[in-house]
Formats: structure tokens, sequence, C-alpha cells
């Protein structure tokens, strides 16, 4: 099985890659790989786009739309929460989907944004986070799988759930 990173020159490539490689070294036949070359990807069982703390950083300002959905900026009634929203929360699961395996809620992950993710199908929401309101943490739609936080910083909360993903076979 083979899953591609996306190199795409920005990103949080390095440590993505860290993650999946550790998580990878158990599996036979896994092999993950960096590549901007879009034959190779074709060829992936898997792709990881990593994110990017800038969106438009990114040369597509309009997004993928692979997840039905709205993006706004985090507006915390409560001075208390401060924008950005860094550091650890607590993942609220919703949902029994194949990724969170072992995963429940309770479980930390860190957070490093300014904006949240608003799904238009809440069904498409596997998981959320309390600050100060409900915040997106991890979405899917058919095969695609995304998530607000960073799994490759997320100790073994975020282990557990790139394990999960490169143990899937949708």
């Amino acid at each position: 099985m083979l899953t591609a990173l996306i190199d795409y020159d920005s990103g949080n490539l390095h440590s993505a890659q860290k993650a999946f490689e550790h998580m990878a070294v158990n599996l036979s036949n896994e092999e993950v790989i960096v590549t901007k070359d879009p034959d190779v990807l074709r060829e992936a069982d898997r792709i990881v786009l990593p994110g990017d703390g800038a969106f438009p950083a990114c040369k597509t300002t309009t997004g993928l739309d692979w997840v039905a959905g709205n993006i706004r900026p985090i507006q915390p009634a409560n001075p208390k929460f401060k924008v950005p929203h860094m550091g650890w929360n607590d993942l609220v699961i919703t949902s029994n989907h194949p990724v969170l395996a072992g995963l429940k809620t309770g479980d930390h992950a860190y957070f490093v944004h300014s904006y949240q993710f608003e799904v238009d199908q809440l069904a498409e929401r596997l998981a959320y986070v309390d600050y100060a309101g409900e915040i997106s943490a991890i979405v899917s739609s058919g095969t695609r799988i995304g998530t607000q936080f960073h799994p490759e910083k997320s100790q073994s909360t975020g282990l557990r759930l790139i394990s999960n993903f490169l143990n899937w076979r949708p």
C-alpha cells in the first residue's frame, strides 16, 4: 500500500511525514512517500494533504470543496477564550467511524487555528471540541477524512488516528 503526502511547498510536511512513517513501520507492504508528482499521486492508495495555517498560502483560496460547509473566524463570546485557538482540547467523538477506533471522548488533540469549519451535514462531523462553542475537529465525506487539529503533534491520540487511517480499507 502506498501513502503519498502531497508536497505543495507549504504545510506541515516534515512532521506529518515523520508521524506517518513512524506508524507505518510495523505494517507490511506499507510505503510512505512525499511527492509533487501527479502520476505518483494517481497511483497512491492513500493521499494525505498536510494542512497549512494560512490557507491562501496554499495557492488556491477557493478550497477543494471535498466536504460541504462554511469556514468562518472563531469568535468566542467569552474573552477567556483566545484566538488563535492554540493548545490542547478534549475531543468529543460523535461517530463510530473506523479511523476513530480506540479513540474516545476526552482524548486530547493539539490545535493551532483562528478559523473553524461548519459542516452542512452534521453526520459528516465525526468529532468536535468545545472552545466557547462546538468547533469541528474531524470531518469525513466518503473516503475523505479531515482534521482541524495536528494529528502529528497530538501524541498518542494523533498517532492512533494516523495508524487507524493507514489500516482503513474503505
